[in-house]
């Protein structure tokens, strides 16, 4: 879900299906939520991020599971720079 509030653009993004862990099913649909906030300032955008999610069962790699969803808003903020060098072009 995309939404504009006049001076910021805010993106939900939800998994749509359930995410197993072999074959164990540990995140139902709708339970790993990224929600980002792009805030223009002059000529650079702000990027804000947060990952979280909600499973049944104990998270054992807690570490793991952190750099993976720091993986995710990397790659997120990465893919903008791409659209907004090519925009600017």
């Amino acid at each position: 879900d995309y939404s504009f509030r006049g001076d910021h653009l805010l993106a939900a993004i939800r998994n749509l299906t359930t995410i197993s862990f072999l074959f164990v099913p540990v995140i139902q649909p709708g339970n790993f939520v990224s929600r980002v906030a792009l805030i223009p300032s002059g000529n650079d955008v702000a990027f804000y991020g947060v990952s979280y999610l909600t499973t049944s069962l104990p998270l054992v790699d807690r570490h793991g599971r952190e750099e993976s969803l720091k993986n995710r808003l990397i790659a997120m903020a990465d893919w903008l720079k791409t659209r907004l060098v090519a925009a600017a072009q």
